[in-house]
């Protein structure tokens, strides 16, 4: 049997020179349990005997040596990337577009690069009593060291040649601190730094399109392309810019965003979708409804129907009925004495030059209209302006000791 790497059960030994002999172009054969080593170059020969017993490489230094040196011979920093890697965009497509779904709509792919972040390996070889070890050392670009978690997940233990070169103006150097690691983790006059290896990681970045009719909306995303192929982390939902809210599933409303179901609801009036910050609770009815079918009590300030409000018998205003006791609103029952210099009461007596004969006063407000109840020796009257223009929307008058209001065209002169 012919491979270009020893099966991963047969230890770190074997699968270093496995992957070395790759990395050189060579082969390995198989044969009853014993290796025979192919070189690349005709008119290379191994300086040892062969074949190879795999289970006897922890004692054979010098091959494990000299597998080094025609490495570092063809290139001071070879370059190998984890098996089975990612190394085209259309091996991430479907993947990509697996989470979304647009009802009545597609996803798109707007476009996606891979490129590569590296890794560097330091080898270390030990020599004790005659047996030797391998052990190796981790660092990330940064110079940093790299967590078992990482390595395993992008598969770092478990190298191959790249199907294309890189070159060498494309591999960042060596970190210092990558450069001087194994030799700390491994001191001792037996111990031998072996080789230094960049390994390239596919980094993926790329943007998605959701597309409904004549709508889309995009959604960016990255990370490495090994865990986006084999679905072992989950890409980003997408977030609703009006809402904040995050799903995989988009929705078109009736107005017309593009959005996230989670971000919609119904309109129990219409049946139709809007943004969950354009409906709103009717304080009245609890119904939840489109806010432009709502008005605003202003007295209250609460939502409601228009439906919902109810009359003041005193001032006529159409309030929220919550605001309504012994059929009369609350700023009517609220209103506070005044004096004659009050600036409310100057722009009513302005307004209406018949009110200067009143000389006593009580006034409230609503987000709409001043209430004012001038009184004089025999009657009362009762005047509600528009607040902006001081127009008069109503007006009545009682006797003194009267309860009920008479509504009348005006104040006589």
């Amino acid at each position: 049997m012919m491979m270009n790497a020893p099966p991963a059960t047969t230890g770190p030994l074997a699968d270093f020179v496995g992957w070395a002999i790759a990395m050189l172009g060579g082969q390995v054969v198989a044969t009853d349990g014993r290796w025979t080593l192919l070189a690349s170059d005709d008119d290379v020969e191994f300086p040892f005997d062969q074949p190879i017993d795999p289970a006897e490489l922890s004692h054979r230094p010098e091959l494990l040596q000299w597998l080094a040196r025609r490495l570092t011979h063809r290139s001071p920093l070879p370059c190998s990337v984890p098996r089975g890697d990612v190394q085209r965009v259309s091996e991430l497509a479907t993947h990509v577009y697996q989470p979304y779904e647009v009802a009545d709509g597609n996803v798109r792919l707007a476009g996606c690069t891979l490129g590569n972040r590296f890794f560097f390996r330091e080898t270390v070889l030990r020599v004790d009593g005659g047996e030797c070890s391998l052990s190796h050392c981790w660092r990330d670009g940064q110079g940093a060291p790299v967590s078992d978690e990482l390595r395993s997940r992008l598969g770092l233990d478990r190298l191959a040649p790249p199907p294309r070169p890189i070159p060498e103006h494309a591999i960042p150097p060596v970190p210092v601190d990558a450069r001087s690691s194994g030799d700390r983790s491994q001191a001792g006059a037996d111990t031998t730094h072996l080789l230094t290896t960049a390994v390239a990681v596919k980094w993926a970045e790329g943007k998605l399109e959701f597309v409904h009719g004549s709508q889309s909306v995009f959604l960016e995303f990255s990370g490495w392309a090994r865990e986006i192929s084999d679905s072992s982390v989950s890409l980003p939902p997408y977030t609703c810019p009006h809402t904040g809210r995050q799903g995989y599933r988009l929705v078109r409303t009736a107005t017309g965003e593009l959005t996230v179901q989670e971000a919609v609801g119904e309109c129990a009036l219409s049946g139709q979708t809007h943004l969950i910050t354009n409906l709103a609770t009717c304080v009245v009815s609890g119904l939840r409804v489109a806010r432009d079918q709502l008005e605003r009590c202003p007295i209250s300030h609460e939502l409601l129907l228009p439906h919902e409000r109810t009359a003041c018998r005193q001032c006529g205003e159409r309030v929220s009925p919550l605001v309504i006791a012994d059929q009369r609103c609350r700023a009517c029952r609220q209103l506070e004495p005044v004096p004659l210099s009050d600036p409310r009461i100057v722009q009513i007596t302005e307004a209406v030059p018949q009110a200067r004969r009143l000389r006593r006063w009580t006034i409230a407000e609503t987000d709409r209209v001043l209430i004012a109840v001038g009184k004089g020796w025999w009657h009362q009257w009762l005047l509600v302006l528009d607040r902006q223009t001081l127009a008069l929307k109503r007006c009545a008058h009682r006797g003194r000791w009267k309860r009920s209001w008479t509504v009348d065209a005006g104040l006589p002169d």
